[in-house]
């Protein structure tokens, strides 16, 4: 079976690059990451065993670029929907239903617990790391308590 990338490239450049920026909501990290996952297909294109596949394997590659960014970059303030990243290709509708009902459970959680969620299922915190960032945040937040309280 002989895939061409270069096919690939014409069905889905753009909208792999809308995908992208979509999700990390800035042009020139978009672009990189669009760049990679190019890359990634170009090199790996020999590991896919049936062509019928090719969109679903190509959105794992971008899902998983798009994960290693953020998980890379340990940004704190991540927004839940900004990690909303689909396991499919967009166009499952049973997924995206599944996905907003998740997505809208995790939005009625406090802070905290959403916050939790982010660091362990998006960004690959042990629960040993999640305590520690915890810790260190109520420390912080004892601090500024105490300022706060002596400037009154």
């Amino acid at each position: 079976m002989k895939l061409d990338t270069q096919a690939i490239w014409i069905d889905l450049n753009e909208e792999l690059y809308k995908f992208v920026l979509g999700k990390v909501k800035d042009e020139q990290t978009a672009k990189d990451i669009h760049q990679e996952v190019f890359l990634k297909i170009e090199t790996k294109i020999y590991q896919l065993k049936h062509s019928s596949k090719i969109t679903s394997w190509v959105y794992t590659i971008t899902r998983n670029t798009i994960t290693d960014y953020f998980r890379k970059a340990k940004n704190q303030n991540i927004a839940i929907r900004d990690l909303d990243i689909p396991e499919t290709a967009p166009d499952n509708f049973e997924y995206a239903n599944l996905s907003n009902c998740i997505n809208s459970k995790i939005d009625s959680l406090s802070a905290e617990h959403k916050e939790a969620i982010v660091l362990t299922s998006f960004k690959n915190y042990s629960q040993k790391e999640l305590a520690q960032h915890l810790k260190n945040l109520l420390f912080r937040n004892k601090i500024k308590s105490s300022k706060s309280q002596g400037n009154s």
